[in-house]
């Protein structure tokens, strides 16, 4: 006897390639569903900037709002902060153009300089609070900015 399309059971493995299309949309869908949410979310009120692109998913996400689309041309600069790096001749090292992504914690600015140096900053006065020198011009391995790994009752910059 033979069938017709319309009357043909679908083999174990035609089962078996749809449940897995199924579960694969299935998984897309949550995951998206969880990132919209997650996305979504109000952040709480840290006015700070704890790890480089605001958080670990890498957002740039800030909740401050005094700085709006209005007001954005009326800023002007409250302090400026020079790493003050030098060429270091007995090394034959000479420090580039001034570049860096500084965290913030706790009202206070880490960021590195051109030698690696890690300069924690009062974010209200630009203060220079302190300076760690890892002396990567000696040959030491140098980093490439600041981090933080934070545990109940102690913090680590990295």
């Amino acid at each position: 006897m033979i069938r017709s399309g319309a009357n043909r059971r679908p083999s174990t493995y035609a089962l078996y390639a749809l449940v897995v299309r199924f579960m694969k949309a299935l998984l897309v869908t949550i995951a998206l569903v969880l990132v919209t949410v997650t996305c979504g979310q109000e952040r709480d009120a840290v006015t700070g900037w704890p790890v480089v692109g605001s958080d670990q998913a890498h957002t740039k996400y800030s909740v401050a709002s005094e700085i709006t689309a209005t007001n954005v041309g009326e800023l002007e600069i409250a302090w400026k902060w020079a790493p003050n790096e030098a060429i270091l001749e007995e090394y034959g090292t000479q420090p580039g153009p001034f570049q860096s992504t500084p965290i913030m914690v706790d009202g206070v600015l880490y960021l590195s300089t051109m030698y690696t140096r890690v300069a924690a900053l009062d974010a209200e006065t630009g203060a220079e609070l302190w300076m760690f020198d890892p002396k990567a011009y000696e040959g030491r391995t140098g980093r490439r900015g600041a981090d933080r790994f934070q545990a109940p009752g102690r913090r680590l910059l990295e």
